[in-house]
């Protein structure tokens, strides 16, 4: 069975994309490890080596690496961007090979960060990126030496940005706000995203930060569904599982 097969033959698929090592574990740690307890695949795109960090590029992704073991990824591509830098790249470049993993994976659900709404401008350029990737992936105009090498258009169901229960203090930032339409809750997850978070030694300074940021959202997870049409059950306020109202049967 080729490798596309086999991904067609999972039910649920979800692709994640971060810009730097230590990401998926801070602020996605329980998504990733609550939809991999649920049989899903999750794929997960690390734009940058983080070379921030006063350690060697190569010891951020290692970390990660070990990370994702904890948490239950499916499929990682970690990618040689430098830190800093994605806003001023390749847009077009970046957009095609955020393509290229959609049409591999055909995810049915792709989160990432909300543009605007994150301080760092990496991940500002991140979400960009992936919002442009996500219907190029579905045109069969775009990216044509992909499909002449076999992997065929995709259109993921739903696109969530990552964003936080309520606006910011600051009026200038509350414009760039996406207000939550989903809340996933992840509390029997945290032991997982905890230990992630562990294996990344070079941001152990931040641990008291990440703390902090885990008793703040009580167990939760908050987004916003930019693309895609909400699967809410009848009275409830907001979405609770990103598949829902989704077909996720193998495709065979």
């Amino acid at each position: 069975m080729d490798p596309l097969s086999m991904i067609r033959t999972t039910g649920k698929r979800i692709l994640v994309a971060v810009s730097h090592p230590g990401e998926e574990a801070r602020d996605f740690g329980g998504l990733i490890d609550r939809y991999s307890k649920y049989a899903a695949l999750v794929g997960l795109i690390v734009m940058t080596k983080g070379e921030a960090s006063a350690l060697p590029a190569t010891t951020r992704q290692e970390e990660s690496r070990q990370a994702i073991k904890l948490i239950g990824v499916s499929q990682s591509y970690f990618w040689s961007y430098k830190a800093g830098t994605l806003a001023a790249g390749d847009q077009n470049e970046m957009t095609q090979r955020v393509t290229q993993i959609i049409r591999l994976l055909i995810p049915q659900v792709v989160v990432t960060y909300a543009p605007g709404s994150a301080p760092d401008a990496d991940n500002n350029a991140l979400a960009k990126v992936v919002a442009a990737a996500v219907p190029a992936a579905a045109d069969d105009r775009r990216y044509v030496e992909q499909l002449e090498k076999g992997l065929p258009i995709h259109q993921a169901d739903k696109l969530y940005y990552l964003t936080s229960p309520a606006p910011p203090h600051d009026p200038e930032q509350q414009a760039d706000w996406y207000p939550p339409t989903t809340v996933l809750n992840v509390a029997r997850n945290l032991e997982a995203q905890r230990a992630a978070w562990c294996a990344h030694r070079s941001l152990s300074a931040g641990t008291a930060d990440f703390e902090q940021q885990i008793s703040t959202l009580e167990g939760k997870v908050y987004l916003h569904l930019a693309v895609g049409k909400p699967g809410r059950r009848p009275g409830e306020p907001f979405e609770s599982d990103l598949f829902g109202g989704l077909n996720t049967l193998p495709q065979g």
